[in-house]
């Protein structure tokens, strides 16, 4: 029930069966998991890095790790967001969004080349990932290579990316300097 609510999108409901659950039967892993998804899911960071841990202690897991990557990134603990990604990666390196979430996260700490790296590995493994491309153009336009940034921001434009209309114009304006 409680991943029904999840898939849902109703996750006060997910958390509420998915604790029952882990009430009447906290041997397994999965429950303890998808309630982590669900904290997570409702910006319940500190709840979520307690129950990803719990599944820690039980069994070590990619998406755990994963999970507390997101959790310590959105509460800005960068260091500790990326020793979980780079954990997650150990496990299972075809995870995709741990690839742009380390990509984020050394783009913020200035580390533009890592940043790079590591998102164009997730475009080698999603070439068709809008958010690794409009992240890409970010580190770009950073360094001030305008013509990659540019690229990058067409491509997530071509690949429908959510931030499409702010990007339509900021790429108008990289082929006016461009072309001057």
């Amino acid at each position: 029930m409680g991943i029904l609510y999840k898939e849902a999108g109703q996750f006060f409901e997910a958390e509420k069966a998915l604790q029952e659950c882990l009430r009447l039967d906290a041997t397994h892993t999965s429950p303890l998991l998808n309630l982590g998804i669900v904290q997570q899911k409702q910006a319940k960071y500190d709840d979520a890095i307690k129950t990803y841990t719990l599944v820690l202690e039980k069994k070590d897991n990619a998406d755990a790790h994963f999970g507390l990557g997101f959790c310590y990134f959105q509460k800005n603990q960068l260091e500790l967001a990326a020793t979980h990604f780079q954990r997650a990666i150990e496990q299972n390196p075809s995870l995709v969004d741990v690839y742009i979430n380390l990509g984020a996260i050394y783009e913020r700490q200035n580390q533009f080349q890592e940043g790079v790296r590591m998102l164009q590995k997730a475009i080698t493994i999603v070439p068709r990932n809008a958010r690794a491309y409009y992240n890409l153009g970010v580190i770009y336009e950073k360094v001030g290579n305008l013509a990659k940034a540019m690229v990058a921001y067409e491509k997530a434009i071509e690949l429908n990316y959510n931030r499409k209309a702010e990007l339509i114009p900021k790429v108008a304006k990289m082929k006016e300097i461009l072309a001057s």
